[in-house]
């Protein structure tokens, strides 16, 4: 079972879980997630994949999606730091009490493990590089602090019940085909920087571009996911990183990504540096490797390579032309294209029998 599985990571996630044979059900309520992106794989697998309209804050939907669940892949989230400082309330109900909602509804069903997506801002702005796991929790945003909030049920629920094994996942800087534009997630810096090459406008670059990232494909972060869920021994309620344990200048990602876009040698436009951005941020991976097995085997150049051959494709399909600036007043939807009106879920997925579930509309 995966919760917010028509996001970013989600969608790919349910995708190699369907590739090995598993069945899947997918609860998502759409407000950031792209229903599209399981279409396909509802026409592929309709016997294996089911597709739930609903909110994690919803009972009723998440015991529906729990049924028959043996693991259960967490990522639902409001994952957007900016947009934590302007709606804290929300940020912590969706990534805090949805953590609990969620635990609890496993229990309920007897799912074996909940896998957790927490993040690399819990260490907050000044972290010790590369960063462990027992390094210090100081975040410096409501995302960050509801993170780490969810990590601290994660971490007492095994302790507490013995019928749930809990792990968290702590995500650095993922990036790749299907993330959307200004998410505010880590990452999607670039995403922003492609969309500009690509549409021949300026990348901008805040502060002086040498803070550095740990940017980790995300097909590899899904084989963590993968990792996490096959292993037979309890993790009970530990945290473990992914990362790659490289380090990028934001200033050599931007030559990587004009690279990438056979566009060499670009000069951005220079902004100034934003509150609230750490100088440094890499991953210590050694508990990945003796606990998962995991290691990150996608170079940044390889990674690029393949989020600009899919960006490239989903611009044709849209009858997008990369040399026509965007539409500053449109909104960006969630593959980052922007667009007059916000799109309602509703247009994209009809209901059918009980209320939550989802199907591909007649077309």
């Amino acid at each position: 079972m995966v919760t917010g599985g028509a996001g970013f990571i989600g969608s790919h996630l349910v995708d190699a879980l369907l590739d090995v044979g598993a069945t899947v059900t997918v609860v998502d309520d759409l407000l950031t997630g792209d229903a599209d992106r399981l279409f396909a794989r509802l026409d592929d697998a309709p016997d294996r994949l089911r597709f739930i309209h609903g909110s994690i804050l919803d009972r009723d939907a998440l015991d529906d999606a729990m049924e028959r669940a043996t693991i259960v892949y967490h990522l639902a989230a409001m994952s957007s730091a900016p947009e934590s400082l302007s709606d804290p309330e929300r940020c912590f109900a969706v990534n805090s009490r949805g953590t609990i909602e969620s635990i609890q509804a496993a229990r309920i069903a007897k799912a074996r493990r909940i896998i957790f997506a927490s993040t690399a801002a819990v260490y907050g702005l000044t972290p010790r590089t590369p960063s462990r796991e027992d390094a210090p929790i100081e975040p410096a945003s409501p995302y960050g602090a509801s993170k780490a909030a969810g990590e601290a049920v994660v971490r007492a629920w095994p302790a507490a019940y013995a019928d749930i094994d809990t792990l968290s996942l702590r995500l650095f800087n993922v990036y790749g085909p299907r993330q959307r534009l200004r998410a505010g997630d880590e990452g999607a810096v670039v995403s922003a920087f492609l969309h500009a090459l690509e549409r021949a406008e300026t990348p901008v670059v805040y502060g002086d571009g040498e803070q550095t990232r740990d940017f980790v494909f995300v097909r590899d972060v899904v084989r963590a996911f993968l990792l996490a869920g096959s292993r037979p021994e309890p993790f009970g309620g530990v945290a473990i990183n992914v990362g790659t344990s490289g380090t990028t200048t934001v200033n050599q990602l931007l030559a990587a990504c004009a690279k990438a876009c056979g566009k060499p040698g670009v000069d951005p436009m220079r902004a100034p540096g934003r509150a609230g951005d750490p100088r440094v941020s890499r991953a210590d991976v050694s508990l990945a490797a003796s606990a998962l097995g995991f290691h990150a085997a996608t170079s940044l150049d390889e990674g690029l390579a393949e989020t600009v051959e899919w960006l490239r494709a989903a611009n044709a399909d849209r009858g997008d032309s990369p040399e026509t600036p965007s539409d500053p007043s449109g909104e960006p939807d969630d593959d980052g294209h922007p667009h007059a009106k916000p799109r309602s879920p509703e247009v994209r997925v009809r209901h059918t029998g009980a209320p939550h579930h989802g199907r591909r509309p007649g077309r």
